[in-house]
């Protein structure tokens, strides 16, 4: 993506998800703005993104764009210099502890955040 587009990244700050797709950006440079999802935007976000879910992010072509896999793997194609999650057998390590911290790591955190009232503060 050249400098002078900007993609939409709309979240929550707290959100793991929302964290790592702000991180995929800034590692591979790419201008976006953050916009938090809100009782007075979020129809609007759910409607074009499709899901309930944040980060939903709406690429510099007008298309929007949800869950953090699919969103680092768009910003890795737009992108000769850097590959977050590559493919063939250089991706196999990466991709497997992406699926590990996306899919069964919250579920460790989100165990201990709602059954653990000193964990929820």
């Amino acid at each position: 993506m050249g400098h002078s587009d900007t993609c939409n990244r709309n979240g929550f700050e707290l959100s793991y998800f929302s964290r790592k797709v702000e991180t995929a950006f800034q590692l591979h440079r790419v201008e976006h703005r953050f916009k938090a999802k809100t009782l007075f935007n979020r129809g609007r976000i759910e409607k074009k993104g499709a899901t309930k879910q944040v980060p939903v992010v709406r690429v510099p072509d007008g298309r929007w764009m949800a869950d953090s896999t699919p969103i680092i793997e768009y910003l890795d194609a737009m992108s000769s210099a850097l590959s977050l999650l590559p493919n063939g057998p250089a991706g196999i390590l990466p991709r497997l502890c992406e699926e590990w911290l996306d899919e069964w790591f919250p579920r460790a955190v989100i165990h201990f955040r709602w059954n653990y009232p000193e964990c929820s503060a």
